[in-house]
């Protein structure tokens, strides 16, 4: 189980920022994954507060008539593995993808060492 984090940092590195993920429905929803706790906490720490209804994210929860506050990443739901297949252009077995900016520090060396240590 990964973070939904939409800024990771390991080590004092610069931070990798998530712009998107792309799941099917049973990694949002279903254990073992079920990332939609994941999403949502990742969501409310990054600043919007809940309306009073607690549906609708706001940039306040003072005035009535509030705007929905921007989401720093999207999530995308996919009917299928296949549909996530097609979408990136190759087999999908997971059902997830992630998409983000990553910083230059983060070379294929450091990966390789970052999951060595795992």
């Amino acid at each position: 189980k990964g973070t939904a984090s939409h800024h990771l940092d390991c080590n004092n590195l610069e931070k990798i920022e998530l712009k998107s993920i792309f799941v099917k429905p049973s990694v949002l929803f279903e254990e073992p994954v079920k990332l939609v706790s994941e999403v949502n906490q990742a969501l409310l720490s990054s600043g919007p507060v809940l309306s009073r209804d607690q549906s609708i994210p706001t940039t306040s929860n003072e005035d009535d008539n509030c705007v929905a506050a921007p989401s720093p990443f999207h999530v995308l739901v996919a009917q299928s593995e296949a549909v996530l297949s097609k979408v990136a252009g190759f087999p999908i077995s997971r059902g997830a993808l992630a998409c983000g900016v990553v910083p230059n520090d983060r070379t294929e060396q450091w990966l390789d060492e970052h999951l060595s240590r795992k």
